[in-house]
């Protein structure tokens, strides 16, 4: 299984909609908001990931993360949503460029979906893909490589 294969599975289906729950999306909506938002952010961390700064800085993200073994877990935890949420709330400014107006931007207006919900899911959403991403071996001798093959979120649009 592939990375691609790996997100897609880990945040599909049953994922997605425990998600959107939290949020107040229903599952249809957060699928949605989860195959345009992901990609963005996988574009975002890997334009971010081209200087050593943003590569350092991601990998230390990914140290610092729980290692969630599904969004059911990290969602049982104490206060589990809200940490997510927060998490998300500090790690985007620094880890996505800059760039998580413009995502939020992008899938409200690709989606259709509500600004409030989308951009709570897209938030808890980033600490788990990092934790994910972690998980699967992202270190920083490969970063640039993984990020970059990710880049353009093939195959994620399909959640």
């Amino acid at each position: 299984m592939n990375v691609t294969e790996i997100i897609q599975s880990y945040f599909g289906g049953e994922g997605a909609a425990q998600l959107g729950r939290v949020v107040g999306l229903d599952s249809s909506a957060a699928q949605k908001v989860l195959g345009t938002g992901l990609p963005l952010q996988l574009d975002a961390l890997a334009r971010h990931a081209e200087s050593a700064q943003g590569q350092s800085q991601i990998v230390e993200a990914i140290q610092n993360l729980p290692k969630f073994g599904s969004i059911q877990s990290a969602l049982a935890e104490p206060d589990g949503a809200s940490n997510l949420q927060r998490a998300g709330e500090l790690l985007a400014p620094a880890l996505l460029g800059g760039k998580s107006d413009s995502i939020l931007q992008a899938v409200t207006q690709q989606t259709g979906a509500v600004a409030g919900g989308s951009g709570k899911l897209l938030q808890m959403a980033l600490p788990l893909l990092l934790s994910l991403l972690g998980q699967r071996g992202l270190n920083v001798n490969n970063i640039g490589s993984v990020l970059g093959a990710l880049k353009g979120g093939a195959g994620l649009s399909g959640l």
